[in-house]
């Protein structure tokens, strides 16, 4: 971290920046799931959604709410979703969304984020998986960063709210040049 030579500004978008902080949000968020979605999940023992159907629809609804809320999907989402390879997801977060047990378990950079020397931006969406307390701690402890948080987006705030979002993007890197 730092400032490698040429670096202007950092965006960091929805990023996941500690594992435990990003369970216990995703925590939170299960809990204002359906009572149906809530129970499938903690039936699940930690499996994915293939092996349940309850399971498949408790993420599906979880996915509506904090991962896009574009509704339907648009196709480019749909096929990049499809086209997930699993056995390198499995190997870095695990079977489930809501349960790490892959390499990505113990990751936490948060105590490097006070290095970084450049103009940063930590943007998400309001009821982003990258919840936007958290991305406001994690402003806040680089020294020249921003906080936007993109009403009514989830995770892909790029997607579902194209407009705002380029609007502090470009704002911002114009700031930075």
């Amino acid at each position: 971290i730092g400032r490698p030579q040429g670096l202007k500004s950092l965006t960091l978008s929805g990023p996941l920046l500690s594992t435990a902080r990003w369970i216990a949000d995703n925590d939170d968020y299960i809990r204002a799931l359906s009572p149906e979605a809530q129970d499938a999940l903690a039936r699940s023992g930690g499996r994915g959604a293939d092996h349940d159907p309850k399971v498949a629809m408790a993420v599906a609804e979880y996915n509506r709410r904090h991962l896009c809320r574009a509704d339907p999907w648009p196709d480019f989402l749909e096929q990049a979703m499809s086209g997930t390879n699993a056995t390198v997801y499995n190997t870095m977060w695990g079977p489930t969304e809501f349960i790490c047990t892959g390499t990505l378990q113990r990751y936490d950079c948060t105590s490097r984020l006070s290095h970084i020397q450049a103009p940063a931006l930590v943007i998400c969406g309001q009821y982003d998986e990258s919840a936007p307390s958290s991305c406001h701690e994690f402003s806040k402890l680089i020294p020249d960063a921003q906080l936007a948080v993109i009403p009514g987006a989830s995770h892909l705030p790029f997607i579902e709210r194209p407009d705002p979002f380029m609007v502090i993007l470009r704002t911002f890197l114009k700031e930075c040049e």
